[in-house]
Parts: C-alpha cells; sequence; structure tokens
C-alpha cells in the first residue's frame, strides 16, 4: 500500500507580510514530494527559485530558404489554404475579378473561414498554372499569408527531422537566403501582412 504524500514529505514554510508588497516566502525547508518525484531544496531562501531557462530551438542558428516556384508547395494532398477578407480584396483586385470578388471556382467555405480552391483531381491550388513548362503561382505577389511564411511553419519546426522531410519536396529549402531566429520566429508567428517585413 502506498503512503500518503503528507507522511512523506515534510513541508516548514514561513512566511510574512510586509506593508505594501506581497507575501514572500524568507523560509521553506526541505522537502521531498516522492508522488510527483521531485526535489526541492529552498533553505532560507528570500527569494523564489529562479526557473529553468527555455531551451533554444534547434534551429536557434538559422536556417536557409528561397522560393523557386517550384509549385510543390502549392500542390498534392487535399488541404486549405485559407483566405482573409483583405487577402481575398487583394487577389481579386489582382485578377480583375468583378465586382473585386471571387468566385466559387477561386473560393470554398470552410466553416466560419474561406479557402482557395483546389483541382480534384491533380491536388493543385486553383491558382497554380503552367507557364512554359514551369508551374507557377499567377498571385504570387498577393498569395496569402499562409504561403508568405511557407516553409516556417509550426509543423515544419517541430524537429530538425520534419523541416528535412519537408525539405524533401522544396527544392528552396536548405540553400539559398539565410533567416536568423527572429526572422524565422516573425514568420512562425505572424498573423497578418503587415507582421512581415517587407
Amino acid at each position: 500500500m502506498r503512503p500518503r504524500l503528507k507522511s512523506m514529505a515534510r513541508f516548514d514554510l514561513y512566511h510574512e507580510e510586509r506593508k505594501n508588497k506581497p507575501m514572500q516566502i524568507i523560509k521553506v525547508g526541505r522537502y521531498i514530494a516522492a508522488a510527483h518525484g521531485l526535489y526541492c531544496d529552498l533553505t532560507h531562501s528570500e527569494e523564489p527559485p529562479e526557473m529553468p531557462k527555455p531551451a533554444r530551438p534547434w534551429y536557434a542558428d538559422g536556417l536557409q530558404f528561397t522560393c523557386t516556384q517550384c509549385g510543390n508547395c502549392c500542390t498534392g494532398a487535399p488541404g486549405y489554404v485559407y483566405v482573409t477578407p483583405e487577402e481575398i480584396s487583394k487577389i481579386a483586385e489582382f485578377i480583375g475579378a468583378p465586382g473585386g470578388e471571387l468566385g466559387r471556382e477561386h473560393l470554398r467555405k470552410v466553416g466560419r473561414r474561406y479557402s482557395l480552391t483546389e483541382d480534384r483531381k491533380t491536388g493543385d491550388c486553383c491558382f497554380l498554372k503552367n507557364v512554359d513548362g514551369k508551374r507557377i503561382c499567377t498571385i504570387y505577389p498577393v498569395r496569402p499569408l499562409q504561403c508568405r511564411t511557407w516553409p516556417f511553419w509550426d509543423i515544419n519546426l517541430e524537429t530538425i527531422d520534419s523541416w528535412n522531410e519537408a525539405a524533401v519536396g522544396c527544392p528552396g529549402m536548405n540553400r539559398g537566403k539565410s533567416y536568423d531566429l527572429v526572422q524565422i520566429e516573425v514568420r512562425l508567428n505572424a498573423k497578418r501582412w503587415e507582421d512581415l517585413p517587407t
């Protein structure tokens, strides 16, 4: 039978309240919280212990990427390329869509959001076209944020293996322009076009 935590741990906690200051710990005896596998020794500590620094991400020394406009990220298995109302307007204006709106051939509703459509047979984005034997994005200057931040997506940045797996299908990864940690995280955390450098 497992002994109760109360009999396994000894807590001596003394504190004092100072005027206009929160209560501070001024003495904490040694204790072992065996139920959680924790050990802490804060004897006579006025300050709380320092939290461990977060580990540096594996890509902290930077990554390389230059878009070759191969179109590989614009095709494949079914998925979503989410677009905001502002992006829809920019795309519609760029392609000269009547009324400044995109029709069903370009846009589909997914829950409360909108996504660009795909060719049902090939999986190609509706704006991916073959031009002189090369697949190109016909709206590249106004492509959605989701496309602009490739390949710096959370799924690709989880581990070096996930990055290298994505690089198998993307000839622009691991070569070309260098991005430092700050530049990577700006792209990773971007929520709007304005969040990205021009």
